[in-house]
């Protein structure tokens, strides 16, 4: 997003190196030697890219003259319909269609095709430039082919490029970023006025924009913290000098309130220093570039992201700057003022690029990335979201599951259990460190259990015990320090305390019912605890106006509800009618909802309610996207009952604009879907009820947490929706601190056939060129496809009747059976080297219905080799 691509100085060496190309031989991976009962490695050879760019949450490759992307496509900037997002690469552009350079902003993304520039993604600002304000979630044409466009870069909402030796930019203008000495925004490109011609590089951010220009830096656009470099904090229209011409500069990177440049083989920088962004040593802000790295160390690539910047020394990496989330690489958290080397990458980095929070290098053989991976842009696989459940563990003497924002906890033989996030100490086991497998909160003596949105309490021997997050005093122990322990809950002002019968946690208070309802945590503005006041409380009071016995209780970001003797009553937070009484009005104390009777369950998140009355879910509330279920988008101040849902809903549950119930043993989820968390295998919100896949029936627990659900089969635990910090309970990595390969960007394998294939009947061969393969997600059309199952592979294809034999290397694999659209092998065993793959014709004379035939070459004329299966992985041609 932040570094305009500097790969021209590799490009034309990069596929000259035959030994590289021999070193990445096709059946590297593909017939590795494993352990009996092992797997192959997942790792595969890969395509150098020949640009790369690391958006906010996104990241995105050229590969062999075409785009592939991965990461986030909340608004279309992975440039494919009907994915919310993919942890590994997805094609856009294909291959072989002129791609020369990419780069990902904000949340949409623009290439350099064959001379011209193609944009997709938001739009909402005109970004895209292709004349209109609509988000376009695959490629439109912005700049027409052969414009002479030799480079692009994304900001946030306005990009610009390199045409013909000038530089045009489009989109939001209100700062001046554009540089045509405007603040009107252009939905078409416009020319940036420079004082020289001879651009050959620009840089795009939030709200400005730099160039280099004849061996100089010019900027133009924000400047609140100096981030144009030319002395002062004055916004520009049209460019300032930041550095003279004639200066050496090679290279510019607009970083979010930060710039950086290379030149004369140095790095300077300017802008806001916050952290320690331009690595100058401090943390002063500077107007005027400021040396941090000295000319002549042979810095050759620079890129800044959220007060972060990484750049190429010699083939090494180092960055510098803030550090939450290791996007500094170096295996630890801490910030660094000064450049610091990243784990891992002494040498040999061809690309470098700087995101919001993500850095990614480009090697030889492989992509390799660091830091926030909250949106799957580490490109490492990992399980983002599910569709449909999943199945993440077995808890023998499961009784109670309830779901926070993106952790859960389970009761079971009276020991509580959480995953998932666990920031403020959520998952009760006295670490800040999440865990998507199950880790102990409570070990006994257990018997109740409720989670809120970032803590979690449970009734212990009869004593409420709280741990997690207690910036409001949710935890109740007189204290606003979070735990990532259990602490006692402070009832001593209600002694003497009658045995706890429920228990329930909001979003940032707590509510208990003994004789008595009571409530503490926050309270502010909408007086969710009830007592009628908006005071905030860290230890219990009495809610007024609860009489009689207390059946059921919810509570909701800033509301609460309970059944009591005369019905459910509703207090708090009421700006979208979540009290169910008519009206936007908050209430500091409880409020008859009428119209119910026989209220069995009731369900509360921040802006909407639910129950369940005579055996019918009713809800009311924000209805933005069909949470309500009623079958329309229509906000509702009173009850309206859920379409699609068959009576006798024994649960109802709430996440963040979804809701779920448990009818007749099925689940049954409505509203937003944009993380699959209705599991109904799809990404399309619904406004009214539809059933989980594979959940229609012996479900015996649900949970919702913000934006996943839960559900207990028997002991199976299902999960399915957002997987951040592993709340699924599958494999997640929230960012990492040192670099790990990403999975994606793989070019495509070749056949070549022998020098004699063109006669007839000549018995002929066929060689995999050891140049790679693709990702699954990128298959179209026909495939050849290899497998492997410990030494055994399965070739599944068109024209594989004819194969006489297969060498791999100099080695004759056996073929165990073969067809025409199938051939099994084994592999030889303990291969030496890379070994290429040999696919050998039979003799072209044969018999066909008995009758002696010469027929004509097949092999090098129908077999197309296109994609590899290694273990859980299958690579192929995009085109």
């Amino acid at each position: 997003m932040l570094n305009p691509a500097s790969f021209r100085a590799f490009s034309n060496t990069l596929f000259n190196k035959t030994a590289w190309i021999a070193a990445v031989a096709l059946v590297a991976s593909l017939l590795a030697v494993v352990p009996v009962g092992g797997q192959a490695a997942k790792a595969v050879p890969i395509a150098v890219p020949t640009s790369i760019s690391v958006g906010s949450f996104h990241t995105c490759a050229v590969v062999e003259g075409g785009v592939q992307c991965w990461g986030s496509n909340s608004q279309g900037q992975l440039g494919v319909v009907g994915v919310a997002a993919s942890s590994s690469a997805v094609q856009v552009i294909p291959a072989d269609s002129g791609a020369t350079q990419v780069s990902a902003g904000d949340s949409h993304t623009c290439a350099v095709i064959a001379g011209g520039v193609q944009c997709w993604g938001s739009n909402n600002s005109g970004q895209l430039g292709e004349g209109t304000t609509i988000s376009r979630p695959e490629p439109v044409v912005t700049i027409a082919s052969n414009s002479g466009v030799t480079q692009v870069s994304s900001g946030v909402y306005h990009s610009c490029a390199v045409v013909a030796g000038g530089a045009k930019c489009w989109g939001s203008n209100f700062r001046g970023q554009l540089g045509n000495d405007s603040l009107i925004d252009s939905l078409t490109p416009v020319q940036a006025i420079l004082a020289e011609s001879s651009v050959t590089e620009v840089s795009a951010q939030s709200s400005y924009s730099c160039a280099v220009v004849a061996g100089g830096v010019q900027c133009w656009g924000d400047n609140g913290y100096g981030q144009l470099g030319n002395g002062s904090t004055t916004n520009a229209k049209v460019p300032q000098t930041a550095i003279a011409a004639n200066s050496g500069a090679t290279s510019v990177s607009a970083g979010a309130f930060h710039a950086c440049a290379v030149v004369a083989g140095g790095a300077k920088c300017w802008g806001l220093n916050f952290r320690g962004a331009l690595g100058d040593g401090t943390t002063t802000t500077r107007t005027s570039p400021v040396a941090a790295i000295a000319a002549g160390s042979g810095v050759t690539q620079i890129s800044g992201g959220i007060y972060a910047t990484c750049a190429t020394v010699s083939g090494a990496v180092s960055c510098w700057g803030y550090n939450n989330e290791g996007q500094l690489g170096n295996g630890t958290l801490v910030d660094s003022s000064v450049p610091s080397p990243v784990a891992e990458l002494s040498s040999g980095v061809l690309l470098l690029e700087v995101g919001f929070k993500t850095a990614c290098a480009v090697l030889q053989s492989t992509i390799k990335c660091w830091g926030s991976n909250s949106h799957g842009q580490l490109g490492n696989e990992d399980v983002i979201f599910a569709t449909s459940p999943q199945t993440s563990m077995n808890i023998p003497g499961l009784t109670a599951l309830s779901s926070g924002n993106n952790f859960n906890c389970a009761l079971a033989n009276e020991a509580v259990e959480c995953w998932g996030v666990n920031t403020f100490g959520q998952l009760g086991n006295g670490t800040t460190v999440s865990s998507n497998v199950p880790v102990t909160a409570i070990a006994s003596g257990a018997t109740a259990l409720t989670v809120g949105s970032e803590h979690a309490c449970a009734l212990v021997a009869g004593v409420m015990k709280c741990w997690g997050r207690n910036f409001h005093g949710q935890l109740g122990d007189g204290t606003t320090t979070s735990a990532s322990s259990p602490v006692i809950v402070d009832f001593s002002a209600r002694a003497p305390l009658s045995p706890i019968t429920k228990i329930a946690a909001g979003g940032s208070h707590t509510c208990a019912v003994a004789t008595v309802m009571m409530c503490w945590g926050e309270n502010d503005y909408f007086g969710q605890l009830g007592d009628g006041t908006t005071t905030g409380r860290l230890t219990p009071v009495v809610v007024s106006g609860i009489t009689g016995t207390v059946t059921a209780i919810a509570l909701g970001g800033y509301h609460s509800c309970a059944v009591d003797d005369a019905g459910l009553k509703c207090w708090g937070f009421n700006d979208w009618g979540q009290l169910g009484d008519g009206t936007t009005v908050a209430k500091p104390q409880p409020n008859l909802v009428s119209g119910l009777s026989a209220v069995t369950a009731v369900a509360a998140d921040f802006f909407q309610t639910c129950v369940v009355a005579a055996g019918v879910t009713n809800c009311w509330g924000a209805n933005s996207v069909g949470q309500l279920g009623d079958g329309s988008l229509t906000q509702r101040l009173t009850p309206v009952a859920v379409s699609g849902l068959a009576s006798g809903a024994a649960v109802v549950d709430l996440g963040s604009q979804y809701s779920c119930a448990l009818v007749n043993s099925a689940v049954k989820c409505w509203g937003n879907n944009t993380g699959g968390q209705l599991g109904n295998g799809s990404i399309v919100s619904a406004q009214i009820a539809t059933t989980v896949a594979g959940l229609s029936t012996g479900v015996g627990l649900i949970s919702v947490g913000r934006s996943h659900a839960c559900a207990a089969v028997g002991t199976a635990v299902k999960c399915w929706g957002e997987n951040f910090d592993g709340a699924l309970g599958l494999t997640r990595t929230a960012f990492s601190v040192t670099p790990i390969a990403a999975t994606g960007a793989f070019t495509a394998a070749r056949v070549t056939p022998d020098a004699d294939a063109g006669g007839r009947g000549d018995q002929q061969a066929v060689v995999v060129d050891p140049a790679t393969l693709l990702k699954p997600e990128l298959a179209k059309g026909k495939r050849l496809m290899v497998s492997i199952k410990g030494q055994r592979v399965t070739l599944t294809g068109t024209h594989l009747k004819n194969v006489d034999s297969i060498l791999v290397g100099a080695k004759a694999a056996t073929i165990l059976s073969s067809s025409a659209s199938e051939l099994v092998i084994d592999v030889p065993a303990n291969l030496a080297g890379l070994p290429q793959v040999t696919l050998v014709s039979k003799s072209g004379i044969q018999t066909v219905d008995g009758v002696m035939q010469i027929v004509k070459p097949y092999l090098a004329r129908s077999v197309k080799v296109t994609s590899i299966f290694v273990a859980s992985h299958t690579v192929t041609d995009p085109t």
